[in-house]
């Protein structure tokens, strides 16, 4: 199991479950396997996440992996827009079957937490969004940085020869370019995991810091934080760079 899986999630002792979820839990609880599939999976029920957590546990405790395997599936169909919009935030839609491996990590790391019952992933079936979006950015930030150190290493190759960073003042480049790609990687380089990721969502993939709007998604949303944490992350950015900016010389 890698470094990501082994993630402890909020003590979900901290937390209650919804009202909405905790009565949805008694009133389909105790229904034959048939019929509580068909109550998960109806339109017209619209089952909280966390309740379809719970239910896959508890069916995969009974040794039911039909049943549990149609919650998953279940489940697959409510994330699949998120992990589409995610793919395109972090510029891992094209191509295709590069989207379709970077989804089916992320699904194999969620799933690993979902049928895992033991009391470090509970938070799961307390805040199910909140632990989707840390996992499913967790593999992605690990995949665009892999394939952007890649197509780093592979234009140094080409232009070594002509790369003299120290030469170059950063305010005149542009970051189309490789010298400006290259220096725009060192500054991020030097940002905290979660700061980078807040600076690039809204200057890189241009989402808003937080909407009241629940069909907007936000970088508060994919990042599973406050509207006021977004923008702490923010305002550090603008000072870490800016000192990053006043070591190169840059007047």
């Amino acid at each position: 199991m890698n470094s990501a899986t082994e993630h402890v999630e909020p003590d979900a002792i901290e937390y209650a479950a919804e009202p909405r979820v905790a009565a949805e839990i008694a009133r389909l609880s105790g229904l034959p396997s048939r019929r509580l599939l068909a109550a998960l999976g109806a339109s017209d029920e619209n089952v909280q996440e966390e309740t379809l957590v719970h239910f896959l546990r508890a069916c995969h405790a009974a040794g039911d992996s039909a049943a549990s395997g149609e919650i998953a599936r279940i489940i697959t169909g409510r994330i699949a827009g998120s992990l589409a919009r995610l793919a395109r935030a972090w510029r891992l839609s094209a191509p295709r079957d590069l989207m379709e491996d970077v989804i089916d990590e992320v699904l194999t790391d969620v799933y690993e937490q979902l049928f895992d019952s033991s009391p470090k992933f509970a938070f799961w079936e307390v805040r199910f969004w909140v632990c989707f979006n840390r996992r499913a950015i967790n593999v992605m930030r690990r995949r665009r940085g892999e394939l952007d150190q890649v197509a780093a290493d592979e234009e140094f190759d080409e232009d070594s020869e002509e790369l003299h960073m120290e030469s170059v003042e950063p305010s005149r480049l542009r970051f189309d370019e490789p010298m400006g790609r290259a220096l725009l990687a060192d500054a991020l380089g030097h940002l905290p995991q979660e700061v980078r990721t807040a600076f690039m969502l809204k200057h890189w993939s241009g989402y808003v810091e937080e909407s009241s709007d629940s069909g907007e998604t936000s970088i508060a949303t994919l990042m599973g934080v406050s509207g006021r944490t977004v923008r702490n992350y923010l305002t550090r950015a603008t000072r870490d760079l800016a000192a990053w900016r006043e070591g190169t010389g840059d007047e």
